[in-house]
C-alpha cells in the first residue's frame, strides 16, 4: 500500500512517502480501501511533536492520520453489519494514525455505514470529529435528560452558513 509515513517531528517536510505491506484486520476490525482521509488538528499537533511525551501516542516513523472514508476491502473475524465494498466513513487505526495510507484499519464498531445515504465520503470524513465531539459533549460531559433544551446553534460547518438554533429532537415543547 501506499502511506504518507511521519520519519520525523518537525513541519510537513518530515513526510515521507512509502510503500508498506497491506494490513488485515484483526477480530472486530475492518480494513478501508481509503478514498478521503482529514488533516485534523490533532494530525498536526502530533507531527509536530507537540504530544511527543504523552505516553500511547505515535512515535515516529508512522502513519498519521485519524478519519478516513473510502470502501470495505475486508472484515476481521466477528464483524457483522457491513459487507466488502461498502462505502464507510471512520476513525481509523490504533489511536490517532493510519489514515493517510491506501488502506486504513478501523474498529468496525467506530464504523458507518454511507450506502445508500448520498453523503459525500469528504463531507462525511470532515464531519466524523464534529459529531463525536457533539455527541460525548451531551452523552459523557454533562448530564442530559429529557428535561433539559438543547440548543444546536449551526449546522454542518462545511455550509458555510449561519443558522436558526435548534432544538434536539427530545427538547420539550414551547
Amino acid at each position: 500500500m501506499h502511506a504518507a509515513v511521519v520519519t520525523d517531528f518537525g513541519s510537513p517536510d518530515v513526510f515521507e512517502p512509502t510503500e508498506l505491506p497491506d494490513p488485515a484486520p484483526a477480530p472486530g476490525q475492518v480494513a478501508i480501501d481509503v478514498t478521503h482521509a482529514a488533516v485534523g488538528l490533532i494530525d498536526v499537533y502530533l507531527r509536530q511533536g507537540l504530544y511527543k511525551d504523552q505516553t500511547g501516542l505515535p512515535q515516529p516513523p508512522y502513519v498519521p492520520g485519524l478519519e478516513v472514508a473510502g470502501t470495505v476491502r475486508a472484515l476481521g473475524d466477528g464483524v457483522a453489519g457491513l459487507r466488502v465494498g461498502e462505502p464507510v466513513v471512520t476513525l481509523s487505526g490504533n489511536g490517532a494514525e493510519g489514515g493517510y495510507a491506501s488502506v486504513a484499519l478501523a474498529d468496525a464498531a467506530l464504523t458507518t455505514s454511507l450506502d445508500g445515504t448520498g453523503v459525500d465520503p469528504a463531507l462525511a470524513v470532515a464531519a466524523v470529529p464534529n459529531a463525536a465531539t457533539a455527541y460525548l459533549a451531551l452523552t459523557e460531559w454533562h448530564t442530559s435528560s429529557p428535561a433539559n433544551t438543547c440548543w444546536c446553534t449551526a449546522r454542518w460547518a462545511a455550509w458555510r452558513r449561519p443558522s436558526r438554533a435548534w432544538p434536539a429532537p427530545w427538547a420539550p415543547p414551547a
